[in-house]
Formats: structure tokens, sequence, C-alpha cells
């Protein structure tokens, strides 16, 4: 099992220009909590990317492909990762599959968010911001640190609430991928799926809530939802509401504004 690291809010984990040698860089695997990627290009220009639970950095230092660190890395939230240094590359590549399947399987993801950013963009063709559909805020501590303490535009529909699931195994590794949730909860909680919600506008053009799991709990506007039957949507009429789902002791919680 690689090395265990704990980070907290603000804490700078990689730094840009850093010339460590080969041997001695190390890639991160995010297990809970939020990071920025933050690049200089040309001032004042810089790229901004936030990466969760799942998601590697630093995978170009341990690959040998830079001779520097290309990216600072920040620490959006209290959180945990995976420590992966040559040595414990090594060990996992002359392991059992089963062992290497985590770092693929980050390397995967890190390759699928890059090609979504290549391929989305934020602004209309007239170059104009795209128009927020919705916002969605959090409501707990929970839900805070899911979104790094600020609330999210929603600007495409349907926008997924999602538990990150890795694969097990190399046949799951290499299924077609599914699409990526837009707010990817880390919890190893069996009763939130990968969709577990879904904000979506029905054909009479309402908002509304798509419960492909209704879990343990899923209230809206202090209104428990009935786990039968297992798939149902609920209207949203316009202005704020407030949803909770997850763990009865420890659910999320969310202000969804239409």
């Amino acid at each position: 099992m690689a090395k265990l690291r704990q980070f907290q809010r603000g804490e700078t984990l990689i730094a840009q220009g850093d010339q460590r040698g080969n041997q001695d860089a190390i890639a991160y695997i995010i297990r809970n909590g939020w990071v920025q990627v933050q690049r200089q290009r040309t001032e004042p220009d810089t790229l901004l990317i936030n990466l969760g639970p799942g998601e590697i950095v630093g995978e170009l230092g341990l690959m040998g492909l830079a001779p520097a660190r290309t990216a600072s890395v920040v620490a959006l939230t209290d959180g945990q990762m995976e420590v992966i240094d040559h040595a414990t590359m090594i060990r996992l590549a002359n392991g059992s599959a089963k062992d290497i399947v985590p770092l693929l399987a980050s390397l995967f993801s890190r390759l699928q968010s890059l090609q979504l950013q290549q391929n989305t963009s934020i602004l209309q063709q007239d170059g104009s911001p795209q128009p927020a559909l919705a916002t969605i805020a959090p409501d707990n501590a929970l839900a805070d640190q899911v979104l790094c303490g600020h609330a999210v535009t929603v600007t495409h529909l349907p926008w997924v609430f999602g538990a990150y699931r890795p694969p097990t195994s190399v046949t799951e590794l290499l299924r077609p991928p599914q699409p990526a949730a837009d707010i990817r909860l880390p919890t190893p909680d069996p009763t939130i799926a990968p969709n577990h919600l879904t904000l979506q506008r029905n054909s009479d053009g309402e908002f509304e809530l798509f419960l492909a799991h209704a879990g343990d709990l899923l209230v809206i506007d202090d209104e428990p939802v009935a786990k039968i039957p297992p798939t149902q949507c609920v209207v949203l009429a316009p202005g704020e509401h407030r949803i909770a789902f997850g763990r009865l002791s420890d659910p999320y919680a969310f202000r969804i504004t239409t």
C-alpha cells in the first residue's frame, strides 16, 4: 500500500519550477478533498484546474517527462492523498494487476479531464459567457468541502451529483468510460451511486431532480422523498430549494436556486 499524506487547506503540495531530480519526483492520487493546479504561462495568464477524489497530480514529474514541475498544486480543502514515488510505481507494476489498477485509473481520469477541458468552452460563439441556468451552494460542512467553499454555476444540463467509484479490476478499468459527475462526492458509502441525483429539465421546460438512487436519505425542502418507486422525478418550482441526501447521520446538504 502506498504511503498516505494528509494535507490542509492552503498548503502548497507542488511548486511550479521545482527542479528535483527524477528519482526524487513523486505524484499524488487524491483520496478525499480538492486541490487546484495553478500553471503560470504568460503574465497575467494563469491556468486554474480543480482536481478531486480519484485524480492524480505530479504525473509528468514521476514519469520523467518534465525536468521541472510544470505547475503548482495548492490544497483547496483539507484532505488525504496517496504518495506514489518511483519505488512504489515499480512495486505496483511488478505486482498483481489489481494493485496497479488505482494508479492506472487515476491516469485515465487525468487524461479524460484534460480532454474535457480542451473540448468544453465556457463561452458562447459570440464570446459572451454561457448563461447561468441555476446555482448550487453548500448547505453544510460536508457539502462545503465538496464545493471548496464556493457556490457553482450550472451552465449546462443535465447536471449530475455522483459518487466516485474507483475501478477494482483491469476489466472494469477498460470498460467504456461513463460521463463524469459534475459534482463528485468523495464517499465510500455504497448507498450513493455514480449518478445519484440529476438536475435536468423536462419536456415542459421545468427544472426537476431525477432520483436514480434515493439511498438512505433524500429530503427536498424538508420533505422526505419516498424510496418507492426507486426512480422518479421531483419538479422544482422557480426559487431556492434545499436538498439533503446520503447517510442519515452525516448527509450532504445543498441549496439549488433555479
